[in-house]
């Protein structure tokens, strides 16, 4: 017999093969329980909601990007373990017309309540990312008085800006990146 956690992957999975196969289509719960091998209500036990069902793709999608890393390695010092989790959340190199598709996907006239769901869901991840991190690295004294979430709000809006940067295709080279990314963090740690 499957457990909860087994079909709550299966499910999860035929989503993101159906999706990977055609981002465009929305997912229906008959493709998604066909694809997975369960009827539609098992699917609505596990998912009672379409928007629960993309988060939990887009949640996974996300937790297979960007991973802990070294974050945990105490042979490796602090900052350099954070700003190496951080640069993880830095968008990839595209052209200025690719960012603008999916900017327009996201906020304009194109966007969708399921691409707005993918970035809110990526948002938050980010931030919980983000704070676990610094939870860690708080737990071996290496985190600045105060509180974390804070210390993670400044974290991301450095991200975001960096992000920000790369889509409007500035000229930063990654090293100046880093180099960014290490002065925000040498603002939240105590080194």
């Amino acid at each position: 017999m499957i457990d909860v956690a087994d079909r709550r992957t299966q499910i999860v999975a035929a989503a993101r093969e159906l999706l990977g196969e055609n981002a465009e289509r929305a997912l229906s719960v008959r493709s998604v329980a066909a694809r997975a091998g369960v009827g539609a209500s098992t699917l609505r036990h596990y998912f009672p909601t379409q928007r629960e069902l993309y988060r939990a793709v887009f949640d996974t999608a996300y937790d297979e990007t960007a991973r802990d890393l070294r974050i945990d390695d105490p042979d490796v010092p602090a900052v350099d373990r954070l700003v190496e989790c951080l640069a993880q959340l830095l968008p990839p190199r595209l052209p200025f017309e690719t960012w603008m598709v999916v900017l327009s996907g996201l906020v304009g006239a194109e966007s969708t309540a399921d691409s707005r769901l993918a970035w809110t869901s990526f948002v938050e991840r980010s931030r919980v990312r983000v704070v676990d991190w610094l939870t860690r690295l708080e737990r071996e004294g290496a985190v600045a008085p105060g509180p974390v979430e804070r210390r993670a709000r400044l974290l991301l809006v450095v991200v975001d800006g960096l992000s920000a940067d790369r889509m409007l295709q500035g000229r930063r080279s990654e090293e100046e990146e880093l180099a960014v990314l290490t002065d925000a963090v040498l603002a939240v740690l105590t080194v």
